[in-house]
Order: C-alpha cells, then sequence, then structure tokens
C-alpha cells in the first residue's frame, strides 16, 4: 500500500515536471524583451532562485505609484526610484519573515490546495543591473501601460485607491499586501509574472509554474 502511495506520487511529480517542461518550450507571444520604440521604458524582473518579482519605475508619466502608497504609513519611500511588485502565497509570505523558510506544511499546503495569496511590494533607490538575477526589459509605452493594469488588478484596492495594508516584510523596505486570486500548484508566483509578460505580448512560455522556465526566456 505504501509502495503504492509512494509510487502515484513520484509519478504526479514526475507529470508535473514534464508539463512544466513542455510549458516552457512551447511559447507564446511574438516580440522580444527589447524594443527600439522611442517611448521605451526600462522595467527588470528580479529572481531569488525561487520567486520572480517585476521592478518598475516608482512614477512615470503613465503610473504613479505612490498614489495607491498612503502617505501617513509610506511617505518616507515617496523619493525612491523603483518599487517591486510579486504576487504569492499568504502563509508563505508571512511565516518565511519569522522563520527564515517555512514549515513542511506550510509548503506542502500552499502546493495541494488553493490558499489566500498576497502582493509583495519593496522600494529600492537603485538598481543593480551587472546582478545575475536581474533582467531587463525595454518595453514600448503601450506594453508598460497592459503591465500596469495587470499589476493593479492584482491588489485589493480600498474606496480611497489605496492598496490595502497587511504587513511588514523582510525588511524595512518591503510590505504586503492584500491581493485576488488563489495560489495554488497550476497557478504560481511564477506563473503571475509569466501572465504579465504575456500580456505584455512577450515572447514566453505558455505555462511555466517554475522560475527555472520563466528565467530560461528572459535569458
Amino acid at each position: 500500500m505504501i509502495w503504492s502511495a509512494t509510487l502515484v506520487l513520484l509519478l504526479a511529480i514526475a507529470l508535473y515536471l514534464l508539463a512544466a517542461l513542455l510549458g516552457t518550450w512551447i511559447t507564446t507571444g511574438k516580440l522580444s524583451t527589447q524594443t527600439t520604440s522611442q517611448d521605451s521604458v526600462n522595467i527588470y524582473v528580479v529572481s531569488n532562485g525561487m520567486h520572480t518579482d517585476f521592478v518598475l519605475p516608482i512614477r512615470h508619466t503613465t503610473k504613479d505609484w505612490r498614489s495607491h502608497l498612503a502617505q501617513s504609513r509610506f511617505e518616507g519611500y515617496y523619493q525612491h526610484q523603483w518599487i517591486s511588485f510579486g504576487w504569492g502565497d499568504q502563509a508563505f509570505f508571512l511565516n518565511s519573515t519569522k522563520e527564515g523558510f517555512p514549515a513542511l506544511s506550510t509548503t506542502l499546503k500552499a502546493v495541494l490546495w488553493p490558499t489566500k495569496s498576497l502582493m509583495h511590494v519593496s522600494f529600492y533607490r537603485s538598481i543593480n543591473t551587472q546582478a545575475d538575477n536581474v533582467y531587463r526589459l525595454s518595453v514600448s509605452l503601450e506594453q508598460y501601460q497592459a503591465l500596469v493594469k495587470f499589476i493593479l488588478s492584482s491588489f485589493i484596492i480600498k474606496q480611497d485607491q489605496t492598496f490595502h495594508y497587511v504587513a511588514q516584510g523582510y525588511g524595512t523596505y518591503d510590505f504586503f499586501f492584500e491581493a485576488h486570486r488563489s495560489y495554488h500548484l497550476f497557478f504560481t508566483c511564477n506563473n503571475w509574472t509569466n501572465r504579465g509578460l504575456k500580456l505584455m505580448n512577450i515572447r514566453t512560455g505558455i505555462w511555466t509554474p517554475l522560475e527555472q522556465g520563466l528565467i530560461h526566456h528572459l535569458k
């Protein structure tokens, strides 16, 4: 009985990894990560080896993100140059701030069935564009507008148009906010980032639940 259960589990893992591999190889989108458009905007995708974030200018003619950040709490960050957005499992995010790496039970719960999500927002004065985990995308104004709309749609926004604050993040420069959609095995943090790339019509894999599948195309 135990051997049968183990075999089923191993088969399920193998099928999931195979699907992720095929989802990486089969591409969608027509555009590269660089545009020659005169109104281009430089944005970045940053990876920590497991999770990916978008990094955008905190203020731009298209969008000033400060308007969604309550002045009473975030005014000290208004002069930063960059802001990053990442989506992920609520329990994994919050427990990571306390435990370093969440307990196995937290990880399994996030993977095995739908759970609540959060948006992770960080502020940066500058970006180390030479770092191995930082990938620059030069996008047109139209592409940038599509990405802004997508990121906004991921937040639960209050009546005064500010993001709904939840908790302090890993340091003094990052925070968690309430988000839409459930996290699960078939829609992960990297699928979220991939969705943003797709909406900009940038060539990427059709399904990339793992960081490696996403970064493969950015490289």
